[in-house]
């Protein structure tokens, strides 16, 4: 199956230069583009996603990073969406202390244990 796709590739594209823009066509670009519409194609899915769901609470949070910080709104975008996207390590471990002490252990510690065992 590799062959056929191989020998598929060399009869379909015999050369590097299909893939590179000829001299006769022009590439343009959009010289005006909203800062939205480019600031939303580097979110990720979940600050996306957040965003879309409740544009409210996401503005607000947003805006009061700004002002705590000094930051400008694309700063606090930026870093709140970063959160958004991976949020702290210690996060995680409050979300495992709470997962295991509803299990009814009393530290994580003993949780692990106890669910290897």
């Amino acid at each position: 199956a590799i062959l056929l796709v191989v020998t598929y590739l060399t009869i379909a594209l015999p050369t590097a230069g299909a893939f590179a823009p000829s001299a006769a066509l022009s590439v343009t670009t959009p010289t005006t583009a909203t800062s939205t519409s480019l600031h939303m194609a580097q979110m990720g899915p979940v600050a996306r996603a957040k965003k879309m769901a409740n544009p409210k609470e996401y503005n607000r949070i947003v805006e009061q990073k700004m002002e705590m910080e000094g930051l400008t709104r694309q700063q606090a975008e930026a870093e709140y969406n970063q959160f958004l996207e991976n949020p702290p390590f210690y996060y995680a471990l409050d979300k495992k202390a709470d997962y295991y002490k509803s299990k009814g252990y009393n530290t994580i510690y003993e949780g692990m244990i106890g669910e290897a065992e």
